[in-house]
Order: structure tokens, then C-alpha cells, then sequence
């Protein structure tokens, strides 16, 4: 109600200084009352986001029902796009697997049809945006829509910056960064016509924290949480409060990309327990999903410490040398 009324009065000053300056002047006085009512706007906000977070850590958030979903999953044809459909096919959901690897998508779609729901498999090579735009033409043909968008393909070069040829370093960002800015971009005006949907975007904890080795694939998760966070905020501007987003920041798995590299914390993941988490944070709609969830300190950390404070941390933790246990693979 107070915010009601502090941006009536805003429109109210605005209005009668352009349209009568000598009579109102710079109305000092109501300038002064609107400003005050907003900080207690703000600060009743802040109270109720703190509280509700608090209220969380006792009374969970109810689940919500995925059955008869159109869920599309990219990087499904292994690892974690594979588990996280499989989840969502566990609850019902229609799946739309896009990867460029087509026998493990083909096996990614024998798992799920096990549970009797639509499946479709679409063969795609996410750093061409114009295979991109050629498969969500078939989707599009294929499905009336898309409910959730589930962005998790993604690669790393594995090499140090100067020994990373410039095509490695474009061809991460195409696939971790620019596809998903492609794909929301075709799917997110139906979902803003019907005010229904959930864009979840995969990133990590390297996109929050760098990390040595890791520059081309820190720097593309990076990018991921900054779309991720500013359409939040469009979301929020054009009021579709039934359009969700989530960021997902796992630390790394014990399996597939990062197999052999290691750290004194976080210890690697385990991709059945970790999906388990991430599926209960996208059903209840929560804005950020940290894997392990300590980890949502790290930023915190970042911002108080001084620099060479943080990088004491990372050395501790085994951030520097993460790396040495990589072994390439095929991408």
C-alpha cells in the first residue's frame, strides 16, 4: 500500500512541476514525505525477504507440479542434462532433448520413454545460433509450447589463457553463454503471453569465483549469472510473476567434465545426490541453487575480504592447482 501511494505521489510531483513550475517549485516538502516513505517501503521489503528465507529454514516451500510439462534440457545426452531429465520425467513431464551428440541423446531417450511420457530428441550443434534456430523451428512445430527451459550444455578448454587458441575460447562462449541467450530468446515470448514458465540456467560456482586454469569457462558462467540475473529483473519490470528463474551453481562432479581434478573443499559431487537438490530448489522455485550449499558463502566472502584475503582462501582450498588432475576429452 505505502509503495502504492509513494509512486502516486511521485507521479503527482513530476505532473504538477513540468505542467506548473512557479506554483509548485521544486516542492521541496513533498519531494522530502515521498522519499521517506520509500526508504520505509525498502526497508520493509528487506525485512520480509530476510524473514521469508528464515520462515524457509523451517517450513519448506510446497513442490510444484511438473505432470504433462514441456521441458526442454540441452546437454541431455550425458552427466547432468541426462539425470535432470530423467527427473523430470520421473514427475511426468514431456521432454525436448537437444545435444550434438546423437547416440547418447538416443540412449538419454530409451531411459526416459521407460516412464511413458512424449520424448523427442533433436541433434544440434549449440555454437551454430543458426542450428540453434533451425531446431526450435521443429520444436516449435512439434509442441505447442515450452514450459521449462533447462540450459545445461556446456564445455571447457581445459588449458591455460595463453595456450587456449582464440576459436576454443569463442566456441565456450557460443555454447555456455550464447546458446542459452538463443534459446530463452525464442521461448520466453510464449511464455510471457501466458505468464507460465521456468528458465533454469546452469552455471557454477566458477561463475562467482575464478579459478586458475579455468579462465575461458569461469569467464562464460560468469556471463551465464549476469543473463540470468538481468532477466530476472526484466521479468519483474513487465510484472510476469508466473515467469520463474533459477540459477543452478554447482562446485564440480566427481564424474564427466572435471573427472580427476581435485580440491580440498569442496569435495567433488556426486550427480545423484546433487540432482536431487537441484530439483527440489527449481520445483520451489528458488532463485539461486548452490551445490554444495556452503558455497553461497563464497561470494560473501568475496566481498569482504580484502583481495589477497581471498586468494589465501583459495589457496587453502585447493582452487590453484584444481586443475592438474584434468584430462582432455572430446568436446
Amino acid at each position: 500500500m505505502l509503495r502504492f501511494v509513494a509512486s502516486k505521489l511521485q507521479e503527482f510531483y513530476h505532473h504538477n512541476k513540468q505542467s506548473n513550475s512557479q506554483t509548485f517549485g521544486s516542492m521541496p516538502f513533498l519531494k522530502c514525505i515521498t522519499f521517506v516513505i520509500e526508504l520505509f517501503v525498502l526497508f520493509q521489503r528487506i525485512w520480509f525477504a530476510v524473514f521469508r528465507v528464515i520462515w524457509r529454514m523451517f517450513f519448506s516451500a510446497p513442490l510444484k507440479n511438473v505432470d504433462g510439462e514441456n521441458v526442454l534440457v540441452t546437454g541431455a545426452a550425458n552427466g547432468l542434462g541426462r539425470l535432470l531429465s530423467l527427473a523430470f520425467a520421473q514427475l511426468g513431464a514431456n521432454l525436448i532433448l537437444i545435444d550434438i551428440d546423437e547416440d547418447g541423446l538416443r540412449d538419454t531417450e530409451k531411459a526416459v520413454k521407460y516412464f511413458g511420457k512424449k520424448v523427442r530428441i533433436y541433434v544440434c550443434d549449440l555454437s551454430q545460433r543458426s542450428d540453434i534456430y533451425r531446431t526450435v523451428s521443429e520444436i516449435q512445430n512439434d509442441f505447442a509450447g515450452v514450459d521449462f527451459i533447462v540450459n545445461n550444455a556446456g564445455i571447457v578448454s581445459g588449458t591455460n589463457f595463453l595456450e587456449c587458441p582464440d576459436e576454443n575460447l569463442a566456441k565456450i562462449f557460443e555454447v555456455n553463454t550464447l546458446a542459452y541467450m538463443w534459446i530463452t530468446k525464442a521461448f520466453l515470448p510464449s511464455m510471457l503471453a501466458r505468464n507460465h514458465g521456468h528458465i533454469v540456467n546452469i552455471a557454477s560456482t566458477s561463475g562467482y569465483i575464478g579459478s586458475n586454469g579455468l579462465i575461458d569457462y569461469c569467464t562464460s558462467k560468469f556471463a551465464t549469472v549476469g543473463f540470468s540475473e538481468s532477466i530476472q529483473c526484466e521479468l519483474r519490470k513487465v510484472r510476469r510473476t508466473g515467469v520463474k528463474v533459477t540459477i543452478v551453481a554447482p562446485s564440480y562432479f566427481k564424474s564427466g567434465m572435471f573427472a580427476g581434478c581435485t580440491s580440498r573443499f569442496p569435495r567433488p559431487l556426486h550427480l545423484d545426490s546433487a540432482v536431487t537438490k537441484i530439483m527440489k530448489g527449481i520445483l520451489r522455485n528458488e532463485e539461486v541453487i548452490f551445490v554444495p550449499w556452503y558455497m553461497q558463502y563464497m561470494p560473501l566472502l568475496k566481498a569482504l575480504l580484502p583481495v589477497r584475503a581471498l586468494f589465501a582462501i583459495l589457496d587453502f582450498i585447493g582452487t590453484t592447482n584444481f586443475m592438474s588432475g584434468y584430462k582432455e576429452k572430446e568436446q
